[in-house]
């Protein structure tokens, strides 16, 4: 029987070397297909980091599920379920900028239905239900590892919890950096993007990188002190949020204008983020 901790030995592994293997293809050049739009592409390195990590799992863990973004499914037994994101982060990754990672995540115990599995739905399962996660950013050559009771690391390394003195958090939105990313096409739709402004005028200032997991990494490491994102799958939510679990903060999923958002960091900000974007007034110091 695999333990939490052989787990977490086989995510760190895998995120390390399909990132890397990502890396080094994009060296030898790549060539770009598009899939939803102009900014959603995927490569032969997405495709291929994809494949190792599946060909492993099913190697190593041939009784766990597997869902990726690359179009792997694979329905296990075990009550365990992967979540690959071979590259997150694919337009930034084909036009040479840095802001990419390999990500993966585990949840023990998955809760969600086979039959939705098999349906690929954006939304599969709650962000909090995931055991631990992996982030690996080959071009700063920084790897987070951390979960839920399993205290987060970059690079082997402990990071501050929430509450804890050697961190600095906002005390409220006001002073607060987030990470976020709407689509262009949401601008148009008015309640999305009234409950995306609603949240981002409370902030002191906010960041569009386009990678969630190093979006939710750098939240974990308190780079940024938020993070707020809809209409994500799994994939994209469960890698960094296990991170930010990992360090003690709250990770939220609610329903608004017809989107799931999820929203990520210390629990107070969270709590102040979740309340503005279902609506709560605006108070003006």
């Amino acid at each position: 029987m695999n333990t939490t901790i052989d787990n977490i030995h086989l995510a760190t592994h895998l995120v390390y070397t399909a990132g890397n293997l990502a890396y080094r293809m994009r060296g030898q050049g790549l060539t770009i297909d598009t899939k939803t739009s102009i900014s959603d592409v995927v490569t032969q390195a997405d495709r291929a980091a994809e494949e190792y990590v599946t060909s492993t799992l099913i190697q190593q863990r041939p009784d766990d599920s597997v869902l990726g973004e690359e179009g792997t499914l694979r329905l296990g037994e075990s009550g365990t379920r992967w979540t690959i994101d071979p590259v997150d982060g694919t337009y930034n990754f084909a036009n040479n900028f840095e802001y990419w990672c390999s990500a993966i995540a585990f949840t023990e115990n998955d809760p969600t239905d086979p039959v939705r599995l098999r349906s690929r739905e954006r939304y599969l399962s709650p962000s909090n239900t995931v055991t631990a996660g992996a982030v690996y950013q080959p071009c700063t050559h920084n790897l987070w590892v951390g979960g839920k009771n399993i205290p987060t690391t970059r690079n082997g390394q402990p990071i501050p919890h929430f509450g804890d003195p050697a961190r600095e958090t906002p005390s409220s939105l006001a002073s607060a950096c987030i990470n976020t990313y709407l689509h262009p096409t949401f601008y148009h739709n008015p309640e999305v993007y009234a409950a995306f402004l609603r949240v981002i005028e409370r902030c002191a200032t906010y960041r569009m990188m386009g990678s969630a997991s190093v979006d939710l990494a750098s939240t974990a490491e308190g780079d940024t002190d938020l993070w707020i994102q809809h209409r994500l799958p799994d994939w994209d939510r469960l890698p960094g949020a296990a991170l930010v679990l990992g360090v003690g903060g709250a990770v939220q999923d609610v329903e608004v204008a017809g989107e799931v958002w999820t929203i990520a960091g210390a629990p107070h900000l969270v709590k102040g983020a979740t309340a503005a974007l279902q609506g709560a007034a605006l108070q003006r110091d």
